[in-house]
């Protein structure tokens, strides 16, 4: 029977996390709103001609992209759950004294909180790309710039199919790939580069999750710092117009409430 594998690249201000404390499929892949993060737009992309991209005013340098603001989208349905850990090893936790509230998992974005979202129905994570080590409550530790995940489902090719929070009962056909072989970026990134700069780096953009999760100022935050660049990055391959924005682009991952 013939399988279609896809590998999805993810980056910017994501947060991983599985829809039970269980641990168990889907994987919610989340998108905030932008809170005090100007800039930042949310894509989903796919190496492309000019001729076969559906939309055309976010055709660049030879990838199409479907800007995800409002939208949600199911990948997987068919496939088989593997055993992974979920969410993934290597993203930050940024649940540790707040728990993720499950109303963000629904059938479409939560409007003022979650302003898309990406649902895993089987896979696995493979290593992915860092920029820097990091000190997180004074461990040294290496956090992703980019999560890479892989999955096989049945079948030839792959339809994305996108579900509008505005009106849930008109799904927005997004993309048929014919291939056997699919290949995605996601990414939440300010649309104008930030520089890079020099260290010190701090991981302040993980505070948008923290306020969004109700953190106070009596709650303990980890926030990741970095005096330490450890080079670059082969984002190039996938994200062909720009990659991680910075060393402090890192997706974050966390658990549900019960």
């Amino acid at each position: 029977m013939p399988s279609t594998e896809i590998i999805i690249h993810m980056t910017g201000l994501l947060l991983l996390a599985p829809a039970n404390p269980a641990r168990t499929f889907p994987l919610h892949v989340l998108v905030p709103t932008e809170g005090n993060l100007p800039q930042h737009v949310v894509e989903l992309g796919w190496t492309s001609s000019f001729s076969d991209c559906k939309y055309p005013n976010t055709f660049r340098n030879g990838s199409c992209y479907f800007n995800m603001d409002g939208w949600a989208i199911e990948v997987g349905q068919n496939g088989r759950p593997t055993q992974s850990v979920l969410p993934p090893s290597g993203p930050l936790d940024v649940t540790r004294n707040h728990r993720i509230p499950r109303t963000w998992f629904g059938a479409t974005p939560v409007a003022d909180i979650i302003r898309a979202r990406l649902t895993l129905h089987s896979g696995r994570t493979t290593l992915g790309c860092s920029l820097t080590t990091w000190d997180v409550d004074g461990v040294s530790t290496l956090l992703p710039n980019v999560v890479n995940w892989v999955d096989t489902i049945p079948g030839t090719g792959l339809t994305l199919t996108a579900t509008s929070r505005i009106d849930p009962r008109s799904p927005l056909h997004v993309q048929t790939f014919t291939t056997n072989s699919v290949e995605l970026h996601l990414s939440y990134e300010p649309k104008i580069s930030v520089p890079v700069g020099i260290p010190p780096y701090i991981g302040s953009h993980l505070n948008r999750w923290y306020d969004l999760l109700a953190y106070g100022t009596g709650d303990h935050r980890s926030i990741p710092r970095s005096s330490n660049l450890l080079g670059s990055c082969s984002w190039m391959q996938f994200l062909p117009d720009k990659g991680p924005g910075t060393p402090t682009c890192m997706p974050a991952a966390g658990l549900p409430l019960p």
